[in-house]
């Protein structure tokens, strides 16, 4: 779910990427409040949504089409509201194997230049040049989401098996300390499967920053570990104090088997500055 004025009329859309797991369709819709109620203004949308940092600052929509057996069809679309509907306005120059999920815009090497930031097929954090090409990825893993999109593999149907594919965290690239310098912020859940097989099994997480140089990337700072797993965080000013902090969501496990989930919300307004983490990310 995203939220953002696309339609440029001085009121926030949601954005509700909905999937019909029986058929695995999608089933995606927008809402708009019209001054009493909230008003379904696209409907039925086969469509995965993503909102993401634009050209100077500007929010842009972004979406992938479903497919038959497979997750994701086609690419990566930019959206505008023609003031109807909802429809594609160009298709978005992405390296190899990203999808609508885990990449953003910005600038993490400081040098006036909008690039892409991603987390790839295995968790890896990359960064790419305006051509494309990788210039750093990640030794560590980062992400770790455990909310998942069940589907049939379009052609290893022998045993009609149903795969999991695990949506990625959100990455931002801002300057949150406010320094002039652009940091990556990334989620960083353990888990303690090590991605063997479908399932994961999230114990405890964290978020960190990494700071670039002309040699890559490393530490600046990361959260304390949290028990349970962080299910989604944002980074903007949530308590309206005129800063941007980083507020996320977190899921524990039950103390015991009959106990169900629960979850809540963290926000922090102070980054620390000196925890220590591995030199290399």
């Amino acid at each position: 779910m995203d939220i953002s004025d696309i339609n440029q009329n001085n009121r926030s859309e949601i954005f509700i990427t909905s999937i019909f797991l029986e058929r695995n369709q999608l089933t995606s819709f927008v809402l708009e409040w019209d001054g009493s109620k909230f008003k379904r203004i696209a409907d039925k949308m086969n469509l995965h949504f993503r909102v993401i940092p634009g050209p100077e600052g500007k929010e842009i929509l972004i979406s992938q089409q479903g497919g038959i057996r497979t997750v994701f069809f086609g690419n990566v679309n930019q959206m505008i509201w023609d003031g109807a509907q909802y429809q594609p306005d160009h298709e978005l120059s992405l390296p190899r194997g990203i999808d609508v999920y885990g990449f953003t815009y910005g600038d993490p090497f400081n040098n006036n230049t909008r690039v892409i930031t991603a987390l790839s097929e295995n968790d890896r954090l990359q960064v790419f040049d305006q051509t494309g090409n990788r210039e750093w990825e990640s030794t560590q893993r980062y992400g770790g989401k455990n909310t998942f999109i069940e589907y049939q593999d379009a052609y290893f149907t022998e045993n009609d098996e149903i795969l999991r594919y695990y949506l990625h965290h959100r990455i931002f690239v801002t300057d949150l300390d406010k320094n002039g310098r652009n940091d990556i912020i990334a989620v960083q859940n353990h888990d303690t499967t090590q991605m063997l097989g479908k399932f994961r099994m999230i114990r405890s997480g964290h978020i960190q920053c990494l700071t670039g140089d002309t040699v890559g990337f490393s530490h600046k700072w990361k959260t304390r570990k949290i028990s349970g797993y962080i299910s989604d965080y944002t980074v903007g000013d949530v308590d309206n104090d005129g800063r941007d902090e980083v507020a996320a969501t977190v899921v524990v496990k039950g103390e015991s088997f009959f106990k169900s989930k629960q979850s809540y919300l963290i926000l922090w307004n102070r980054m620390p500055s000196h925890e220590k983490a591995p030199d290399e990310m």
